[in-house]
């Protein structure tokens, strides 16, 4: 099991004592965090940055994915290429600018090598990253991108299938007691699979249902 250095304890520490929710992001994404094994891709590769959110982190709607992709390392900011673009259009769904009324995240900050999701110690180190942004940003909804993006919110171990838990709101408390919509990822889309049609289905009466929800309309 990989242990925290004394240096990730000694920025832990420090990031608990911020306050200003926007100087904790930048402290956080300058912080060169060694938490998890992704910190050795993100040394190796130059350019290669702590990759934290994109969008309003003043927000009350969260979306949670995965984990950023290796160009969106580069970038500094998930979700800028490939399904970030579908994303976008789901979001606009639900309200005119994401930008503004999203905070668009995922429960680890670092790209990984052939963009590979992260493992349950991966999400685990970087949680304590996650957690603490959620209790100084207070999201009032979270909209999970997968299974991956659902098991970073959920309280407990999780045993059904994401065919299951996709297109509904979440039918069990989260950890932070803060309501959860799950659609597929939009990588999913660009797979090719011959359920892509249900899965569309499901994401759209997601959204509509959230939209209604949250917007009353």
């Amino acid at each position: 099991m990989r242990q925290v250095r004394l240096f990730d304890i000694a920025i832990s520490q420090d990031l608990e004592k911020i306050e200003d929710p926007l100087k904790l992001l930048d402290s956080i994404a300058n912080s060169d965090c060694t938490r998890c094994r992704r910190a050795e891709f993100r040394h190796a590769n130059e350019g290669q940055k702590i990759t934290i959110y994109r969008g309003n982190p003043m927000a009350s709607l969260w979306v949670v994915g995965k984990s950023p992709g290796m160009n969106d390392g580069l970038e500094g900011v998930p979700y800028s290429f490939g399904s970030g673009d579908l994303l976008q259009k789901w979001l606009r769904f639900l309200c005119d600018n994401p930008e503004e009324n999203t905070f668009m995240t995922n429960p680890v900050f670092c790209a990984a090598e052939d963009d590979a999701n992260p493992t349950q110690t991966e999400m685990r180190a970087c949680s304590f990253y996650f957690d603490m942004l959620v209790d100084k940003l207070k999201p009032k909804v979270f909209l999970c991108l997968g299974m991956v993006g659902y098991q970073a919110v959920a309280k407990g171990h999780i045993q059904e299938r994401l065919s299951d838990i996709a297109g509904m709101e979440s039918p069990y408390p989260t950890r932070f007691d803060i309501p959860a919509w799950v659609v597929y990822h939009p990588a999913f889309f660009f797979k090719g699979t011959n359920i892509a049609d249900e899965a569309k289905m499901k994401n759209t009466k997601t959204l509509q249902a959230m939209k209604k929800s949250i917007y009353g309309i």
